[in-house]
C-alpha cells in the first residue's frame, strides 16, 4: 500500500506546477509569518523523503519508525481518504482558474469564487490536503509525518485567516454574505 502514497503527491505536484503558470498577476500581497512560511517547505519535505524512501529505498532511522501499526484495512482506507483528499484539491483549484495564488494575495480582476465546492466551503483546497495527510499517515504512519502535518495545519488555520481578511477587505459586502451561507473548511459543520 505504501507505495501508492507517491503517486497521489506526484499528481497532486504536477498539476499544481502546471497551473501555477495560469494566475493571475497579483495586486495585494500579504505577508504570512514564519509557521506558514515554514507549511511549504514542510509538505515539500514530507513529500522529499516519502518519494526517496519509495524510489531510494533509503531508511532514515527514527524518522521512518512507525508509531502505531495498524492493519491493512486502516491503510486501504487511508487509500481512499487519499484519493478523495487529491479529488477535492484539484477540483477546488480548477474552480479557482486563474484567481488562485501560491501565496496570500489579491489578484488583478480578481473574482469571488462561489461555485463547486466553493459553495459549501471558504477553503476546500486545505481540506484537500489536509484529507491528503490524513491518509498518508493511516498508511506510511512515519513519525516525522505526524509532526509535519501538525505544523501544516497550523500553518493552514494561520493563512485561512489573514485569506479572509483580505477577501473582506476587497469584497466586504460579498464576502460577508458569502461566509454567512458557507462554512470554513468542513461542509455543514465548521
Amino acid at each position: 500500500m505504501e507505495k501508492i502514497v507517491p503517486i497521489f503527491w506526484l499528481i497532486f505536484l504536477a498539476f499544481w506546477a502546471v497551473t501555477a503558470f495560469l494566475a493571475k498577476p497579483k495586486e495585494e500581497m500579504v505577508s504570512t509569518d514564519s509557521v506558514g512560511g515554514v507549511r511549504g517547505i514542510l509538505i515539500g519535505i514530507i513529500i522529499f523523503i516519502i518519494l526517496l524512501r519509495h524510489f531510494a529505498g533509503a531508511h532514515l532511522g527514527f524518522l521512518f519508525q512507525n508509531i502505531i501499526t495498524f492493519p491493512l484495512s486502516i491503510e486501504k482506507i487511508g487509500i481512499g481518504i487519499l484519493a478523495v483528499g487529491l479529488a477535492v484539491a484539484l477540483y477546488a483549484r480548477y474552480f479557482l482558474g486563474r484567481n488562485w495564488s501560491g501565496r496570500v494575495s489579491f489578484q488583478k480582476n480578481q473574482e469571488l469564487v462561489t461555485s463547486g465546492l466553493y459553495r459549501y466551503i471558504r477553503h476546500p483546497i486545505y481540506l484537500g490536503i489536509m484529507l491528503m495527510g490524513v491518509g498518508t499517515l493511516a498508511v506510511v504512519n512515519f513519525s516525522f509525518v505526524v509532526i509535519g502535518a501538525i505544523l501544516v495545519a497550523i500553518s493552514f488555520f494561520q493563512r485561512i485567516k489573514k485569506e479572509e481578511e483580505l477577501m473582506t477587505k476587497h469584497f466586504p459586502k460579498e464576502y460577508a454574505k458569502y461566509q454567512r451561507r458557507t462554512k470554513k473548511l468542513i461542509p455543514f459543520v465548521w
